[in-house]
This record gives structure tokens, C-alpha cells and sequence, in this order.
């Protein structure tokens, strides 16, 4: 287990955390990491908009 491979700070696991489909894309791609990344700032923004996001 090396956390750093994860490319997350605490903070964003945290928030992360609460996404499952998100943790099981990070295990398997960087390019889906950055955009979980960025649709978590955005549902941080717009909560309302997390619905629509789960796929």
C-alpha cells in the first residue's frame, strides 16, 4: 500500500471518499482521476449537481 501512488492529499480522499465508482476509476486510470478530480470541485460548487454524475 504506498498512498503516494494515489496522488491524493487527505483532504481529497476525503472527499473522494464518499464516491465509490471515483475510488474504483482512480485504481485504474489517471486520466479518469483528473476528471473525478474536477467533477468534485464542481459538485463542492454545485452539490445538486452530483446526481447527474454518477454513472
Amino acid at each position: 500500500y504506498l498512498k503516494a501512488e494515489r496522488h491524493l492529499t487527505q483532504a481529497e480522499e476525503i472527499l473522494l471518499g464518499s464516491f465509490t465508482y471515483t475510488a474504483e476509476a482512480l485504481k485504474t486510470a489517471v486520466d479518469i482521476q483528473l476528471v473525478q478530480k474536477l467533477q468534485t470541485k464542481v459538485i463542492s460548487l454545485h452539490p445538486e449537481t452530483e446526481s447527474q454524475m454518477q454513472l
